[in-house]
């Protein structure tokens, strides 16, 4: 799917590419980044004082509230962050350098770390996620996994998730510090998984705010089931082809304030599955849609067929609707419903011309047959009205 897979070391931290512990970015990955995708007339234009500028206004976020710092680094990674410019380039002013190409996401480079080591504030040991993706090398997915065979093994990942970024303290859970936020500045969401079940959620979220990726959108479900030859996709399987596929990675949602029991609070949302189909399919439709002209000829066409073959097409609720032309008053009935077709009166339809009665000498009309003018009207009886619908159903 696109990911470079490397294994953390609990001794090096050279070993992905760090000096420290306390590091939570990857320098040398976001350098060469920083130089492929900002370009000048197709050429690199940024120096090591520039992307040191660059690198230096994404790791050392100045807010003390992870929500807070968060927001800002979520900021940096949507709109780029403003460096010196370059003599006799725009007037020498400042250019705006991205830390992702989102239009060209064969230009970023995707890393999967196992076992990525951050130590925490204060020597109070250290955190050890699973699994932590980074794009660019920026941390952007936190993921940890457990054993289906452990009891509640959803409730432990995710209970572990919000120790790692002192989600437990800020609820009052525990007294002390036991995680290291820095790691979750650029984070977007949080994966918790046992074998074939996962759930996303996002910093601060409580347990019940973690839920299932149900689709593979954009991805069809029967391509994703062949390219793994599977016949049926777990919760998983889905999470990581529609969430986490390197092939399209998705703009971050940045966080919304919310207003829960009058009380005003920042919280972070990641957008549903059905949100993010949604989406897609709309972008799909305005890249390759027809316009509103071609819109105008192609329902001009489908009008002339329709009066071609002797069928008319009539609004119902906003949807076009065929129906055969009946006749003056006649009255069609549709999942219950009786809509009296526009247009002039005209002769009733007739079975071979018969005049059909039932034992009370009224007109007996079968299906399909249009009633005498009066006879499509409801009545103010509602029992005169059931029968009505009854009879013209039958």
């Amino acid at each position: 799917m696109g990911w470079r897979l490397v294994t953390g070391s609990v001794d090096y931290p050279s070993v992905t590419g760090r000096e420290t512990f306390r590091e939570v970015l990857i320098p040398t990955d976001l350098a060469k980044a920083l130089r492929r995708i900002n370009l000048r007339d197709g050429k690199p234009w940024l120096d090591e004082a520039r992307i040191s500028q660059a690198i230096g206004a994404l790791d050392r976020i100045a807010h003390p509230r992870l929500m807070e710092a968060n927001q800002a680094a979520t900021k940096l990674l949507l709109e780029g962050v403003k460096v010196e410019g370059v003599r006799g380039w725009d007037g020498g002013r400042q250019q705006s350098v991205q830390f992702i190409d989102w239009d060209h996401p064969d230009k970023n480079t995707f890393t999967a770390m196992s076992q990525f080591k951050v130590e925490c504030p204060g020597g109070k040991g250290s955190i050890r996620p699973d699994i932590t993706l980074f794009i660019n090398g920026i941390p952007v997915v936190v993921v940890e996994c457990k054993s289906p065979t452990v009891s509640e093994p959803m409730a432990s990942a995710i209970d572990q998730l919000r120790r790692y970024h002192n989600a437990r303290k800020d609820a009052g859970e525990v007294d002390d510090t036991e995680g290291a936020e820095r790691l979750f500045h650029t984070s977007q969401f949080l994966v918790a998984t046992s074998f074939d079940e996962a759930r996303v959620g996002t910093i601060g979220a409580d347990t019940v705010h973690y839920l299932e990726w149900k689709d593979t959108a954009p991805v069809p479900l029967s391509e994703v089931q062949a390219e793994l030859g599977r016949a049926s996709l777990s919760s998983q399987h889905k999470l990581i082809a529609g969430h986490a596929a390197a092939r399209a990675p998705a703009r971050p949602d940045p966080p919304l304030h919310d207003l829960p029991a009058g009380r005003r609070r920042t919280v972070k949302v990641v957008a549903r599955y059905q949100q993010f189909r949604a989406v897609q399919c709309a972008v799909a439709r305005l890249r390759s849609g027809k316009t509103r002209k071609q819109g105008r000829r192609a329902r001009q066409a489908r009008r002339d067929r329709l009066a071609h073959t002797g069928l008319r097409q009539e609004p119902h609720d906003g949807v076009p609707r065929a129906q055969a032309a009946l006749g003056a008053g006649a009255s069609a009935v549709q999942g219950g419903h009786r809509h009296r077709p526009k247009g002039p009166p005209g002769p009733a339809l007739r079975d071979g011309g018969a005049d059909r009665r039932d034992g009370a000498g009224r007109p007996e009309h079968r299906r399909g047959e249009a009633a005498p003018e009066g006879e499509g009207r409801r009545s103010s009886s509602p029992r005169s009205r059931s029968t009505s619908i009854a009879r013209s159903r039958s």
